[in-house]
C-alpha cells in the first residue's frame, strides 16, 4: 500500500465542512441506490421520477457545495491505494 497526501494531512475547518457535506451527499446517495432497489411506493411513476431528480439535484448541489469550499474533498477521503508491481 502507498499512503496518498491525505493520510498524514491535517485538515483545516473549512476543509472539513467540505468533507462532511461531502460524506453527507455521499450517504444519501448510496441511501437512494438502495431505495430504488427495495422501494414500492403507491406514488406512479412520473412522481418517482419527480422525487428522484428531485433528490439528485440536491445531492450534487451539496457536492458542488463542499468542492467549492475544497476541491480536492472527493480525493480527500483516500490515504492508501494499491500499487501493482509485476
Amino acid at each position: 500500500m502507498k499512503q496518498t497526501k491525505w493520510a498524514t494531512h491535517q485538515f483545516s475547518a473549512t476543509e472539513r465542512k467540505a468533507r462532511a457535506k461531502w460524506r453527507r451527499a455521499q450517504e444519501q446517495r448510496s441511501g437512494l441506490i438502495a431505495g430504488l432497489m427495495t422501494c414500492d411506493y403507491y406514488a406512479d411513476r412520473k412522481e418517482l421520477h419527480r422525487l428522484l431528480d428531485k433528490r439528485l439535484d440536491t445531492i450534487e448541489k451539496t457536492q458542488a457545495s463542499a468542492k467549492t469550499l475544497f476541491p480536492e474533498v472527493d480525493e480527500s477521503f483516500t490515504i492508501a491505494t494499491s500499487k501493482l508491481t509485476l
